[in-house]
């Protein structure tokens, strides 16, 4: 159950990075296009280096899987903080609702680590799934809004 959480985290972590890289996109203020683009890009990359901690974490040491779903959901919400550009703001909140989601996935990934009762990570894996979809949904959106 622990590894298909994981597994779970890891796509959507790699969707959002690659959404993100494809979209090119802090700050309490608008920023330039070529600035929000190179916010974005940054935030990407560091997404993307999370992918490959998440991918060596022992599934069995739960201290190390939840420090690395912490350090995931910090990278996530770095998105959340950004002000881009009016011509970038439709695409923003797509992909704004997509890292909320993938933080919602992060915590609901925590949640099932601390239980023990299978009924409960059932209804916690379900939740991961509709995350997850609603997730890719908004990155896939967002991107599509970015690149028009």
């Amino acid at each position: 159950m622990k590894s298909k959480i994981i597994t779970k985290i890891i796509t959507g972590v790699l969707a959002l990075s690659i959404a993100i890289s494809l979209t090119a996109c802090g700050s309490s203020s608008a920023m330039s296009k070529e600035d929000y683009q190179n916010a974005v890009s940054q935030i990407g990359v560091d997404i993307y280096a999370l992918s490959d901690s998440i991918s060596n974490i022992n599934y069995k040491d739960i201290d190390e899987t939840k420090k690395a779903l912490d350090k995931s959901k910090e990278a996530f919400s770095k998105f959340l903080e950004i002000t881009p550009p009016k011509a970038y703001a439709e695409a923003h909140e797509k992909i704004k609702a997509g890292c909320e989601a993938i933080i919602n996935v992060i915590e609901q990934s925590s949640e099932a680590l601390e239980t023990s009762d299978e009924t409960q990570k059932k209804q916690i894996e379900e939740k991961i799934n509709q995350s997850l979809e609603t997730a890719l949904y908004n990155l896939i959106d967002g991107s599509d809004l970015m690149s028009e």
